[in-house]
C-alpha cells in the first residue's frame, strides 16, 4: 500500500510538473518580474552563450506582454494580437508588440522591448497610413496634442527617418527628440517641422516613425516583481488616449 501511495503521489507531481511546463510553454504562467540577469543579455563581445542568453531575454519580455495581455481593461481588450521580434546575431534589445490588427505596422501599437539600460514601454506608429493620419491629427490640432503630451512628464517623443534596407526589411534613425517634462508649443512646432520635411520624401511605404517612449532603468525595483504589471497597464491607459487622438481620420 505504502508503495502504491508513493507511486501515486509521484504520479499527481508528474502531472502538477507537465501542467507547469505548459503554462510556461504556451502562456508562461502569471509574470513575477524580470530576472535580475537579463538586462545582461546583450554583451558587446560575442560568446556562446550570448544567443541562449538573448532568447530567454525574449521569452521573459514575451511572459510580461502575456500576463498584460490576459488582464487589459475592456477599453485596450482590442490590443490582441502579440508579435515577438526576430533575435539576430549581434541584437542590442529584444522586442515583443501588442496590436489590434496581426500587422502592428498598419496601425499605432503598443511596443515593450529589453535593453542593455533596462526596460522600455512604447507607443509606436511607424507605417505610412498611421504616420499620414497622426501628422494630419496633430497640424489639425497642435494645442490639444500639447495639452495630451503635458499629461505624460518622463516621456519622450522622437520621430525617426525610415527607409526600406530589403524586401520587407525597413531601418530607422533618430530625426529629432523632444522631453516631455516642459513641453511648449514650439516644440510641437518643431515636430511638425520634421514631419513636414520627411513627408516631402514620402515613398510608397512611408518615411518616418513616431515615438512615445517611457524608459525604466534596470535599476527601477518595480521591474523586480509583479508591480510592473500594474505600471505597465496604468501607462497603456495613459497612452490610449493619445492613441485616440492620433488615430482620427
Amino acid at each position: 500500500p505504502d508503495a502504491a501511495v508513493s507511486r501515486l503521489l509521484l504520479d499527481e507531481l508528474l502531472s502538477f510538473l507537465r501542467v507547469l511546463s505548459y503554462q510556461k510553454e504556451i502562456d508562461m504562467g502569471d509574470f513575477a518580474g524580470f530576472p535580475a540577469d537579463v538586462f545582461d543579455a546583450f554583451p558587446v563581445a560575442e560568446d556562446e552563450f550570448a544567443e541562449d542568453a538573448r532568447k530567454e531575454a525574449l521569452q521573459s519580455l514575451v511572459n510580461l506582454v502575456q500576463t498584460v495581455r490576459k488582464s487589459l481593461p475592456a477599453k485596450l481588450k482590442p490590443f490582441k494580437y502579440l508579435t515577438k521580434g526576430v533575435i539576430t546575431k549581434d541584437a542590442r534589445h529584444v522586442w515583443a508588440t501588442l496590436s489590434r490588427l496581426e500587422r502592428p505596422i498598419d496601425e499605432p501599437h503598443f511596443s515593450f522591448s529589453i535593453r542593455p539600460d533596462g526596460f522600455e514601454l512604447c507607443l509606436l506608429l511607424e507605417g505610412i497610413k498611421p504616420t499620414k493620419c497622426a501628422f494630419k491629427a496633430i497640424r489639425s490640432e497642435p494645442e490639444k496634442f500639447l495639452k495630451l503630451l503635458q499629461r505624460l512628464p518622463g516621456y519622450f517623443i522622437e520621430i525617426r527617418r525610415r527607409w526600406q534596407h530589403q524586401a520587407q526589411l525597413f531601418k530607422s534613425a533618430p530625426a529629432c527628440q523632444v522631453n516631455l517634462d516642459a513641453v511648449g508649443p514650439e516644440d510641437i512646432d518643431y515636430l511638425v517641422h520634421k514631419m513636414t520635411a520627411l513627408s516631402r520624401k514620402e515613398t510608397k511605404r512611408g518615411l518616418f516613425e513616431i515615438r512615445l517612449v517611457l524608459d525604466y532603468s534596470r535599476t527601477d525595483k518595480r521591474l523586480q516583481d509583479k508591480r510592473i504589471v500594474k505600471e505597465v497597464f496604468g501607462q497603456m491607459e495613459r497612452l490610449a488616449v493619445v492613441e485616440r487622438f492620433l488615430s482620427r481620420d
